[in-house]
């Protein structure tokens, strides 16, 4: 090796520390919610549309992010044998779409169902880094990237919340010290696609947590006798006798080329005091107004 290559190699060392001593480690961030109460959440098997792993690496990948958006203390995340018990009960197949996602949610009292696919798992050869820097006097290596995207559907309301994006990239086959201190290429190897699959989960489940902060709390009328109303939550997000909450009238409704029909809300058309709250359910005294079976609830802070 000559001189200048071995200091260029060690100077690549030096700046790759100075990095990593600059900046955190991935962390699952948690932006500021718009409500005290936990939103309802659930994540769908991710179809595998690059083609390495079908069913095993959908259900495997939406473990993954389960469990990095149960880390937030706002997300109530349902698993999702139970949403798929439910799904088999009213014969409704998977993969969901938009629209069976808001009807699935609903059934089961959900703020947001997470959609999701794999849609790259792949070799590189290329220059990143400080080696773009560098390119007369330092080789091509190879990487392998991960792309993740996912749709958060607004359950109450059957819109989208966002359509993110996670990415993943790690070198091939070996450790950094190895890819600094030698030419050879890496390899397409099982630690490699795992550790540049952590890396798309982790971007992916921080835009999708920003995305959910974005939603407001809001429940379901699933009963109504005389002064009283059962709502769709209880305990299990937070809610405490004397929480408050409101019905609005619908003032419109649009439909769009795809069919999906969404209301628009009015003025509030009826308030609502927490009365009794046990696990997953809540008695809500009606003490204006007036509300049916399947109005929307929302929360008032």
């Amino acid at each position: 090796m000559t001189t200048l290559k071995r200091v260029t190699k060690i100077l690549g060392l030096l700046i790759l520390a100075t990095a990593l001593a600059g900046c955190s480690m991935f962390g699952l961030g948690d932006p500021k919610f718009k409500s005290d109460l936990r939103l309802k959440v659930a994540v769908m098997p991710f179809e595998d549309r690059a083609g390495v792993g079908g069913e095993v690496v959908g259900m495997n990948t939406a473990k993954l992010v389960a469990e990095k958006l149960s880390q937030s203390d706002h997300l109530l995340v349902v698993p999702y044998t139970e949403v798929e018990a439910y799904m088999k009960a009213q014969g409704i197949p998977n993969p969901l779409s938009q629209n069976t996602a808001t009807v699935v949610g609903r059934g089961l009292g959900l703020n947001a169902i997470v959609l999701g696919s794999v849609t790259e798992i792949s070799q590189v050869t290329t220059r990143k880094g400080w080696r773009k820097y560098f390119r007369f006097i330092t080789n091509r290596r190879d990487y392998i990237d991960a792309v993740l995207i996912s749709q958060v559907v607004d359950v109450p309301h059957g819109v989208i919340l966002g359509s993110d994006t996670g990415r993943g990239e790690v070198m091939a086959g070996k450790s950094l010290e190895d890819f600094f201190l030698n030419d050879r290429k890496g390899s397409f190897t099982q630690a490699s696609v795992a550790a540049s699959m952590d890396q798309a989960v982790e971007e992916l489940s921080e835009n999708v947590l920003e995305a959910l902060s974005r939603a407001s709390w809001e429940g379901y009328i699933t009963r109504v006798e005389g002064n009283t109303a059962t709502l769709s939550a209880g305990t299990d997000v937070g809610i405490r006798a004397g929480d408050t909450f409101v019905v609005y009238a619908v003032a419109d409704k649009i439909t769009n080329a795809a069919g999906q029909t969404f209301s628009i809300p009015g003025n509030v058309k009826a308030t609502l005091e927490a009365i009794q709250v046990s696990d997953k359910t809540s008695q809500l005294k009606i003490l204006s107004g007036s509300t049916v079976m399947g109005e929307i609830v929302r929360y008032v802070e």
